[in-house]
């Protein structure tokens, strides 16, 4: 044997002797090992678990108020408003789907649901965002927090006999316009057969007096098909009361002066007097012809 290999050998013993040794110190001392930050986790593990929201059985005050019947809706979505307090009114699912989901619409933070279909006893749920398609129902009540899209990918089509089905009728009525009949200055019209224009005062001439019109005392008419502005017209009242020597002032669609003549052609008035004396000097009234102007404002 060598020196240098009786050296390693020595060496390699003791290097075992102590690694034994080590291995009997570790074997008899029980060893706990703690990370850095086993504190935060314990009190992690010691906060409780978030609870499930709990389905709450009441329906709510307003719920019969609240208009949910979709049941003759042909799109192929709607939305529904919840409540976490208490179940809503009755939503009533399309009858042309042929199938239903829902899912959240718009801001998705704790969401949830619960439906509580009618004629079951009690509400089913909560659900998450995720959607339920396995609970068929035609009317349900629904509580949560959130707003529910209800949407399909089926819809039934318009039958034939629904589509040949008569419209209710839509009768094409004229419109109503409103035309306000305002007096003007008779100068502004050229006299006609020694009528008079000035009346009242120390004329003499007492003032015609309008007793009623043909066409009412309604101010809507059907025939101005929409026309809008001022219409004057210039007429003479007669000794019998009647309308005479009527004419406008400025040119006026054709159909629209007929209709105004009939009008002015339908007024009648005690006629104007013109008042004298007799040799007796008695006072006689004699019907006298009177000037008038006229303003037709269509609104």
């Amino acid at each position: 044997m060598t020196p240098g290999k009786d050296v390693a050998q020595i060496k390699l013993v003791m290097g075992t002797l102590l690694l034994i040794a080590i291995l009997l110190i570790l074997w008899r001392t029980p060893i706990t090992i703690l990370p850095a930050d086993f504190g935060k986790i314990q009190k992690s593990l010691d906060k409780p678990a978030q609870q499930a929201p709990k389905i709450s059985m009441p329906i709510c005050s307003d719920a019969d108020s609240q208009n949910f019947d979709f049941s003759n809706l042909k799109g192929r979505r709607f939305v529904v408003p919840i409540q976490s307090t208490c179940f809503g009114g009755v939503v009533r699912i399309p009858r042309a789907w042929h199938n239903s989901y829902i899912q959240p619409s718009g801001d998705q933070t704790g969401f949830w649901y619960s439906i509580w279909v009618v004629g079951e006893a009690r509400p089913r749920g909560p659900f998450g965002l995720n959607p339920r398609a396995d609970i068929i129902y035609n009317q349900a009540r629904f509580e949560g927090h959130g707003t529910l899209l209800f949407y399909t990918n089926d819809v039934t089509e318009q039958s034939p006999a629904e589509a040949a089905a008569p419209k209710p009728f839509q009768p094409n009525l004229p419109k109503l316009t409103e035309v306000d009949v305002r007096g003007d200055d008779p100068h502004y019209c050229d006299r006609f057969n020694d009528a008079h224009k000035d009346v009242g005062g120390v004329t003499g001439i007492i003032p015609p007096k309008f007793l009623f019109s043909d066409s009412g005392d309604s101010n809507k008419v059907t025939w101005a098909n929409g026309f809008k502005g001022t219409v004057p017209a210039c007429y003479v009242i007669d000794e019998h009361g009647k309308t005479d020597n009527i004419y406008f002032l400025q040119p006026i669609p054709k159909d629209l002066e007929e209709h105004l003549r009939t009008e002015l052609n339908g007024w009648h008035f005690n006629p104007g007097m013109d008042v004298q004396l007799d040799a007796n000097h008695q006072r006689k009234n004699q019907p006298t012809r009177v000037q008038r102007m006229v303003n037709f404002i269509f609104r």
